[in-house]
């Protein structure tokens, strides 16, 4: 039987509303996504991640999984990336939560890129 390289989402850190918009709590410190760059996103367009000091540190984009409805914030941070589900971004958004887990893909190569035709589980 052929084996094959799959990427897996692990927890990575924390994501919260704050005074600058969200803030991502990863291992390398904690980033922000900004009210305005909401906009953005919801027109389809990159938002940039910045830093404590307000410098680009990666970019965020809504992207769909297995449709073709937005259904998840993606994080390209340092050449990682992060995942944030739709639904619960959502509510974090609108208050029903403190915080939602933010996963990472990781794949048996070390590249954090999922394969091309690789299923995402």
């Amino acid at each position: 039987m052929r084996q094959v390289p799959v990427s897996v989402l692990a927890r990575a850190g924390i994501a919260r509303r704050s005074g600058r918009g969200i803030s991502l709590s990863l291992d390398e410190g904690i980033f922000y996504l900004t009210e305005e760059d909401f906009a953005h996103l919801v027109s389809g367009r990159n938002a940039a991640v910045i830093n404590g000091q307000g410098e680009w540190e990666g970019n965020a984009w809504l992207s769909p999984v297995l449709a073709s409805r937005k259904s998840e914030l993606t994080i390209l941070l340092h050449n990682r990336l992060f995942s944030v589900g739709m639904r619960h971004l959502n509510s974090l958004l609108q208050g029903e939560r403190n915080s939602v887990v933010i996963r990472e893909y990781r794949g048996q190569s070390g590249n954090a890129m999922p394969a091309r035709g690789t299923p995402l589980t």
